[in-house]
């Protein structure tokens, strides 16, 4: 005895049942039933009996006799079901231990120590200061650095904003040279002339 798929499928029409609906009502994986509704996994007469017995029908509403000489199944299910064939548990991933956080992550000051150090470096590359007074030419560089790290990026508020990007290596270059613009100064000029 099997599971007759289209009867099966006019059954949960009729009781307007969906498959996760009569998986839950009889007892088995919402997976496992799907393999069973689709005629590709065989299952128990026990498993039947629960499917049958969650839809409210009998066996026969829903299986079909592979050979018609064959015994008709004992009305009580065997209590004792072999569990499914699962596939065998994949191997865990050992987890790589995690390296503590770099210093500035939690220390306000190692924060303003390493981005000053960094802000100083920049100020000393020409290259990059060349590049910064090309870009902006109307800009004090050095002022709108000053200011981009007095205003914000050597506060608190810089401090907790760089945290939430969760980065190990703060790249000031880029940072420096984002604010640029929106934190700038002018150069002075001299009106009387």
């Amino acid at each position: 005895m099997k599971i007759d798929t289209v009867k099966l499928a006019h059954v949960m029409v009729n009781n307007n049942m969906k498959s996760n609906a009569v998986a839950a009502a009889a007892g088995i994986t919402q997976s496992d039933f799907s393999l069973i509704r689709r005629g590709k996994r065989n299952c128990f007469l026990f498993t039947i009996g629960k499917i049958a017995k969650g839809l409210g029908v009998e066996l026969e509403d829903i299986t079909t006799n592979d050979n018609a000489s064959q015994v008709a199944a004992p009305a009580t299910p065997s209590p004792v079901e072999p569990p499914p064939l699962a596939d065998p548990p994949k191997p865990k991933r050992k987890a790589k231990p995690r390296e503590p956080p770099p210093a500035w992550v939690t220390d306000y000051e190692a924060y303003k120590k390493e981005g000053w150090g960094a802000i100083l470096a920049l100020t000393k590359d020409a290259n990059w200061m060349q590049k910064m007074e090309e870009y902006h030419p109307r800009l004090n560089i050095l002022k709108s650095i000053e200011k981009s790290w007095n205003t914000y990026w050597g506060t608190e508020e810089g401090w907790e904003k760089k945290k939430k990007v969760k980065v190990r290596t703060i790249n000031w270059k880029s940072t420096i040279g984002r604010t640029l613009q929106f934190s700038g100064v002018y150069k002075t000029q001299d009106w009387r002339q």
